[in-house]
């Protein structure tokens, strides 16, 4: 069985000067609760103004940093590599579940394996041709052919 006592059985046990005293701290705290209500209202503004700005400048500045496929195809520019040529190494990469194109261009070694599975994963028609794509690219890039390398 609960025992359950009433506010008013307290007041009544108490006495008068108690219940003055009780009175005062109810008066008290409904006086605390409105600032507590307004600092916490204010509060909760200036975390959505700080989260707004936040948010905008993170979507200001999301793609500025260093991206993996920037940075290949500013390597593949600078390696003189043609628009076809870089994306041939983008599906090879992509196919080949890589990181990077930028992974390719690493040795002669990586890029024939990868682009020799990439290859063999297509249709017969099209295979001859990404394979003598990649050889005349392999050339380029690790033998200096085009690039005015004497080699």
């Amino acid at each position: 069985m609960a025992l359950m006592i009433s506010s008013d059985a307290i007041v009544a046990a108490l006495g008068d000067a108690r219940l003055e005293h009780l009175q005062a701290i109810r008066h008290h705290w409904n006086d605390l609760l409105v600032p507590l209500t307004w600092a916490a209202a204010t509060a909760a503004v200036a975390g959505g103004v700080l989260g707004a700005v936040a948010l905008s400048r993170w979507l200001r500045t999301r793609g500025q940093g260093p991206q993996p496929l920037g940075v290949f195809r500013t390597v593949a520019r600078a390696a003189g590599l043609s628009l076809a040529e870089q994306w041939l190494l983008v599906r090879v990469a992509r196919a080949e579940a890589l990181p990077s194109p930028l992974t390719l261009l690493l040795s002669r070694q990586t890029l024939r394996v990868h682009a020799t599975r990439y290859a063999a994963a297509l249709p017969a028609s099209r295979r001859l041709g990404v394979l003598t794509r990649v050889r005349h690219l392999r050339g380029r890039v690790f033998d200096g052919w085009g690039l005015g390398v004497e080699g």
